[in-house]
């Protein structure tokens, strides 16, 4: 049967409600729980066998430790958590529930200061979903590990600590966060390091408006591999975008045209699939921060020359490709990263094209000179 319960705890001294059950229990409960207590607010306990799917309606504040804790091994059981709690100890939210599901329904969770670690900490869930609002703690959401994923949008703001606004697995741990998603309109602002940190992830997607971090707005780390950022390109600064994983994307929702720094003969090519060249005269020697499969059309704006020669990371003509003004080159990534990076060839236009001549559909002349073989 459904069962509802409404608890106004006034100034309570312990905790105030702990579900559990570990040998069954009533399924389907709705609880309303308000006021100021010291301890946890809310802890579900759930053995493994067991079920308990719960809708909980906070609207409490100050807990000295951490305001809601839930821990089941059951692969059935789903909490529903809505409303708001504010001044935490520590944490404001802690999950492990290695099978089950976490619904956030607009919850809302301020650390007012108080907070010395993470609005949600969630050190193991099957998958958690919905949107919540977190400010005013260390750090926002920490997922150490998520199994089957899910997708949860955030607001992350005002912290005040040294952690990330989301971060992603535990290197430290050994676990790992996959297949999960930060839903498009997301913000995490004013981050006190790193906007996002994926840590140890594998298949992740973020979604971010906006984000800033005090140390990096995006940080790849080295157990980090083919997971992606969706932002506003506008509200990355390159210098704080670091990539030490394989095979990540950084792209640029709304965007579509970048420019390369003027002179820089390695220019990152995050973001955009069609580019701006120098104006002033350089040999370009690779492409930097792609990853595989990913095509770049570049427009000369300059004399700008292709190391196709001697470089090993632009490959596709026994001889430099050198352009001008209107030319426009397209190039397919084989291989990520920077120094190790390789880029093919996919097509060179001359803005005056007609003394070009394609010789057995792979060797071109321009002006009886061979540009491309």
């Amino acid at each position: 049967e459904t069962n509802a319960f409404f608890f106004d705890v006034g100034a309570c001294v312990i905790g105030v409600l702990e579900e559990w059950a570990a040998g069954g229990s009533p399924d389907e409960n709705t609880y309303f729980i308000s006021g100021h207590a010291n301890e946890t607010h809310y802890k579900k306990s759930v053995a493994s066998g067991n079920k308990i799917t719960s809708m909980v309606h906070l609207s409490c504040e100050s807990s000295s430790g951490d305001a809601v804790i839930i821990n089941t091994v059951d692969s059935v059981s789903m909490t529903t958590l809505s409303g708001e709690i504010r001044s935490c100890g520590t944490n404001g939210v802690v999950i492990d529930d290695p099978s089950g599901v976490v619904l956030f329904n607009n919850f809302f969770i301020d650390g007012e200061d108080t907070a010395t670690s993470w609005g949600i900490r969630c050190d193991d869930v099957g998958a958690i979903r919905g949107n919540v609002k977190i400010s005013n703690f260390a750090g926002g959401i920490w997922v150490k590990q998520i199994s089957t994923g899910g997708a949860l949008g955030v607001h992350i703001n005002a912290l005040a600590g040294t952690e990330a606004g989301v971060r992603l697995g535990d290197t430290g741990g050994a676990t790992i966060a996959q297949r999960f998603t930060i839903s498009p309109g997301s913000n995490v602002t004013a981050a006190g390091t790193n906007g996002v940190h994926f840590d140890k992830c594998i298949g992740c997607v973020v979604h971010l408006g906006f984000v800033a971090g005090a140390t990096n707005d995006i940080l790849f780390d080295v157990n980090a591999d083919n997971n992606t950022v969706y932002t506003n390109g506008r509200s990355i600064a390159l210098s704080k975008y670091v990539d030490n994983g394989v095979d990540n994307k950084l792209l640029f929702d709304g965007e579509s045209l970048g420019t390369f720094t003027d002179s820089d003969a390695t220019p990152s090519v995050i973001g955009y699939d069609t580019f701006l060249s120098n104006t002033t005269g350089v040999t370009i020697t690779r492409f930097d921060f792609g990853y595989p499969g990913q095509v770049i059309t570049i427009i000369s704006k300059g004399s700008i020359v292709y190391d196709t020669s001697t470089s090993t990371r632009l490959t596709g003509s026994s001889v430099d490709i050198e352009t001008v003004s209107g030319d426009i080159t397209q190039w397919v990534c084989e291989i990520s990263g920077t120094t190790s990076s390789v880029w093919r060839l996919v097509k060179f236009s001359k803005l005056t094209p007609s003394e070009i001549v394609v010789h057995d559909g792979n060797i071109v002349t321009y002006n009886g000179e061979v540009v491309y073989t």
